[in-house]
């Protein structure tokens, strides 16, 4: 779908990430209610529904160390997109590093916020238009350090990776943050 590209003089269009990434695994997903994309062909209109007992886990980091990155890849007539998120989170708390241990090898959904969208990386849609997690998120790298004098940054950064036949989806529904039953 071609559409007229316009920028309206003086816009804000300030980069960067918010300080939260909202991460759930992919099974948690329940799309037996399906999503809708929007006539505009991006933006999810109505709530990521989860199964019972899941919800999606807030994950603080850095201002000012998160980014979205969406990248066309690949050979003419296979190009698709990889959409990366990558962030700092601080510290190397012992609830922090068990976290980025149970990412490694996982499939996740992971919702980010500019200063304008929130955008999904893990949901695609396919030809019909129809929502799925055909290309999950997952751990890309994790880089950690503890610093080596008291001025260095101790943390780790975080990337996750989904490819898709798109860049990332906008969503504009509730972020379920209540595991209840």
């Amino acid at each position: 779908m071609l559409n007229d590209v316009t920028w309206e003089t003086g816009k804000q269009n300030m980069g960067g990430l918010k300080d939260s990434i909202y991460v759930t695994e992919a099974d948690n997903i329940d799309l037996t209610t399906p999503l809708v994309i929007d006539s505009d062909g991006k933006t999810i209109t109505g709530d990521i529904v989860l199964k019972s007992a899941t919800k999606f886990k807030k994950m603080y980091f850095t201002k000012g160390t998160g980014k979205l990155d969406f990248n066309v890849v690949g050979e003419r007539d296979g190009k698709s997109f990889e959409n990366m998120a990558e962030y700092n989170v601080p510290g190397a708390e012992p609830a922090n590093l068990a976290t980025v241990d149970s990412m490694l090898n996982g499939a996740f959904v992971a919702i980010v916020k500019d200063g304008t969208n929130f955008y999904v990386l893990g949901l695609s849609k396919d030809e019909e238009g129809n929502v799925t997690i055909d290309f999950p998120v997952y751990t890309e790298s994790v880089t950690g350090s503890t610093g080596a004098a008291a001025a260095d940054k101790r943390g780790m950064t975080i990337v996750l990776k989904s490819e898709a036949p798109h860049s990332p989806l906008i969503y504009t529904g509730d972020i379920d943050l209540d595991d209840a039953a």
